[in-house]
């Protein structure tokens, strides 16, 4: 089940998203994933989505990377996405995308390394 249009708080949330990895300015093949959550938790979702992060580019922690999410085809940056409140506003702009028959792209962007001498 996809989010429903009458509540955004139902118990269960099917996610089809693409994911494109930006690590060290390359960015790595597009990857789609669905992940079903319970319900509608920030932090069950970034929990979830750093296990398929993970699998792509091996271990890493949420401050190592930032996430934004857009339309697939867009040419803007996206929109950052980190925390509850914005991650309520990106199922809202989530059910907007899959009704126009839009498909959902998640960004990670690794921050840079910062080397001291």
């Amino acid at each position: 089940m996809q989010l429903s249009s009458n509540s955004l708080s139902s118990s269960n949330i099917e996610l089809n998203l693409r994911i494109s990895i930006k690590q060290n300015k390359q960015i790595l093949l597009l990857v789609v994933v669905n992940l079903a959550l319970e319900e509608s938790n920030f932090l069950d979702f970034r929990n979830m989505f750093e296990g398929y992060i993970c699998k792509q580019v091996g271990l890493v922690f949420h401050d190592k990377y930032i996430l934004a999410y857009k339309s697939f085809l867009e040419n803007d940056a996206g929109t950052f996405l980190a925390n509850k409140e914005l991650f309520q506003e990106f199922l809202k702009d989530y059910q907007t995308m899959i009704a126009a028959k839009k498909k959902v792209i998640i960004i990670v962007i690794f921050k840079e390394s910062k080397k001291y001498n």
